[in-house]
């Protein structure tokens, strides 16, 4: 098994990348993140109402 060492610092591995295309890489999981959360919370709200909805579906 090859054993390897870093060679930087985990926060810099991405030094490498142009700042823009940093930028938009953190938009974009910090979009991605806020739907889960919104559709989280969103979920959660919405269960009382939706559950006596859905219930007599399956009734």
């Amino acid at each position: 098994m090859l054993a390897m060492e870093r060679t930087h610092r985990l926060r810099a591995d991405l030094a490498w990348v142009p700042s823009h295309a940093r930028r938009t890489s953190r938009l974009i999981r910090g979009a991605t993140w806020a739907a889960v959360g919104a559709g989280a919370v969103g979920s959660i709200a919405l269960a009382p109402i939706a559950a006596p909805i859905l219930w007599k579906g399956f009734v």
